[in-house]
């Protein structure tokens, strides 16, 4: 496949290259990977990007669907911010989508989601169609390099750039404002930033945020020596004052322990000798009641099992629960919603999880 990037440094691989200068030259080469949440999101992005929801999972047409009408209304409240005399007659109206710019000669591009141009104000949006907890514009990398490089493709002075967050509840968009002085600054930063990670022998450093997506975790000697590190502290080492560096260890550790367990299970595949002192072990079978209704017709002929004492073995899940009553009744969005709590009220018992870890976002 045809690297749209010419190997070159994208806006979403800046802010990692601002953290590891070397995490750009260490991973050029490498075959990108590839989830299976990824590719769902691909699905979407181009679902968005085309208006057509054909192909997409129900749950995915959802997603999408909430995206557009975030996305009309984001366009909506953006225009109405316009005074009457802000313009002249004749100017320049576009909304262009999916579009690959480039700047800081050729050292750097991007690919944004969409593109609304009003004269000299753009109004740059992205779609994030993951789980993950709200994405803050003010402090999105990728959108700031993106912001720079429309502001100089297409002469705008005043660029705001958007998050679009459908798969959140509530869903969330966030929004952060350009102007000219911003722009400048902002360029002159990513130049320094561009021009770190050019040089070969620049610095690797690890860390959580630059190692989580990089495609040589599994063999870079910094990140490895970072994870063999932690395995030599002493729990009686462990002090307040050390765990915020500690956390943060973890945190790491944690990405390139999956990534180095990952090779190793594919280097294994390919040669069960690849690995000296360690083979694959055959996975422990799995099996799964796909017929409850003809379980308890057996059930009930050779025992006289009653469908209350059969019932009360089963779990119902809330998420199969919902789509068996989307199907049923034809509801969607809020009146569904509402429905499934209705027939779930007083049927149902909670139960909060141990509270869990979580990075502290700064102002």
């Amino acid at each position: 496949m045809k690297d749209e990037r010419e190997g070159q440094l994208s806006a979403s691989a800046l802010e990692a290259a601002a953290l590891c200068p070397g995490k750009p030259a260490a991973e050029r080469g490498l075959p990108d990977e590839e989830s299976a949440i990824a590719v769902a999101g691909t699905r979407m992005h181009k679902a968005f990007e085309v208006g057509c929801l054909h192909g997409l999972q129900p749950d995915e047409r959802e997603i999408v669907m909430r995206a557009d009408a975030q996305l009309s209304e984001l366009i909506e409240n953006w225009e109405s911010r316009f005074e009457p005399d802000m313009f002249p007659d004749q100017v320049t109206q576009k909304h262009l989508r999916e579009e690959r710019v480039w700047g800081f000669d050729r050292r750097l591009s991007g690919k944004y989601d969409g593109l609304k141009i009003h004269g000299t104000l753009g109004l740059l949006y992205d779609l994030k169609t993951g789980y993950a907890a709200a994405m803050e514009a003010t402090r999105n990398f990728q959108l700031r390099a993106l912001a720079v490089l429309a502001a100089k493709e297409y002469g705008l002075k005043q660029v705001t750039v958007a998050i679009i967050q459908p798969n959140l509840f509530p869903p969330s968009v966030s929004e952060c404002v350009y102007g000219e002085d911003d722009l400048a600054r902002s360029e002159q930063e990513i130049d320094a930033i561009i021009t770190r990670a050019a040089d070969p022998e620049a610095r690797r450093i690890p860390g959580p945020v630059q190692c989580k997506y990089c495609r040589a975790k599994s063999s870079c000697p910094e990140a490895i020596a970072a994870t063999s590190e932690l395995a030599k502290i002493s729990p009686d080492a462990i002090t307040v004052e050390r765990l915020p560096g500690l956390l943060e260890a973890c945190e790491m550790a944690d990405k390139n322990n999956k990534a180095i367990r990952a090779k190793a299970r594919q280097e294994l595949e390919a040669s069960e000798d690849a690995v000296p002192g360690w083979k694959l072990k055959t996975g422990a079978r799995i099996e799964t009641i796909v017929d409850p209704e003809g379980l308890f017709q057996r059930l009930h002929i050779e025992t006289q099992l009653t469908a209350e004492q059969f019932v009360s073995i089963c779990n119902v899940s809330k998420t199969k629960l919902k789509a068996l009553i989307k199907e049923t009744t034809g509801l969607k969005g809020k009146a569904l919603a509402e429905f499934e709590a209705k027939v779930l009220d007083g049927l149902t018992e909670g139960k909060r999880k141990a509270a869990s870890l979580a990075r502290e976002v700064k102002p």
